[in-house]
């Protein structure tokens, strides 16, 4: 069996480890994309000094997405959604100005609202995969038609 590793990117220590083995990381979904992408180069960094070879490593990005004809709505129940966590894990930080800040980051809006920004955040962290979770979203319908959309716009990207 060939069971897929993925080591969780949560230090610098870890992401150094991490390319030194030539593991793929898996972001954590409440970083900044600025922390991802630092952890991204230092990877390459390592990875490099250490000449391992990291051609076939593939990273995994964590996309929170609420997709919704209103864009207030999808912001409204993603914030809803990550309020009480990020209260937990950033406790010293501005709460109201982290959760905007991710939801930027994330695919939350309308359809045509998500794709350029988290094609960017792939690009800039050497993410080839991509986690999905639509918890957020109150209409379980159109998380279905969602998820048949977005794997049809894969399909014609691959």
């Amino acid at each position: 069996e060939n069971l897929k590793q993925y080591i969780l990117a949560t230090s610098m220590g870890v992401v150094e480890w991490a390319a030194k083995k030539g593991l793929p990381l898996t972001y954590r979904w409440s970083d900044t994309l600025a922390e991802k992408e630092n952890y991204y180069q230092r990877y390459l960094t390592v990875a490099a000094e250490n000449n391992v070879d990291i051609t076939h490593v593939d990273h995994q990005f964590p996309l929170l997405v609420n997709i919704n004809p209103d864009r207030d709505i999808a912001k409204q129940e993603m914030r809803d959604y990550i309020r009480g966590y990020i209260a937990e894990a950033y406790p010293n930080t501005d709460q109201e100005e982290k959760i905007e800040e991710l939801i930027k980051q994330h695919a939350v809006g309308t359809e045509d609202e998500y794709y350029e920004s988290s094609k960017y955040a792939l690009e800039k962290t050497g993410s080839k995969n991509v986690l999905l979770s639509f918890e957020s979203m109150k209409n379980k319908a159109a998380v279905i038609d969602l998820i048949n959309m977005v794997n049809e716009k894969i399909k014609k990207n691959l």
